[in-house]
């Protein structure tokens, strides 16, 4: 537990100081994930649970949606098209998470 308060309060404080840098830190695109879920009971990190993970994305050409609770699944292997979209850099492969992503015709206007 001592771990996660940390890493929320780093969370905090790099989202407070880009708060602080104006248009440049608005334009600052945060990606937060895990590398797996946890069993129920936050015991063990076995079973089919450990392969639900959540993700923070703000800032950035991210849209402000709040809490966004996906029904389609989506893999590991989608975070890269979605930081290559999010960074308006040419898809090698792969889909983007869309709930992440802005309409195309947001980006056509930054």
């Amino acid at each position: 537990m001592a771990s996660l308060r940390a890493a929320d309060r780093l969370v905090g404080e790099l989202v407070a100081t880009l708060a602080r840098m104006g248009e440049y830190g608005a334009s600052t695109t945060i990606l937060v994930t895990t590398d797996h879920g946890r069993a129920a009971g936050f015991v063990s990190h076995g079973g089919p649970d450990s392969a639900r993970v959540w993700m923070m994305a703000m800032g950035g050409s991210v849209p402000a949606r709040g809490a966004v609770d996906l029904r389609e699944t989506v893999h590991l292997s989608n975070v890269a098209p979605t930081i290559r979209q999010l960074m308006q850099v040419p898809a090698r492969s792969g889909q983007a998470i869309a709930a992440l992503v802005p309409e195309p015709a947001m980006l056509a206007h930054r």
